[in-house]
């Protein structure tokens, strides 16, 4: 559970970086 919150919040910087 913790794990997939924090996946989730480095994609959104991840497409944030782009």
């Amino acid at each position: 559970m913790h794990g997939k919150s924090l996946n989730y919040f480095r994609i959104l910087i991840w497409v944030h970086q782009l």
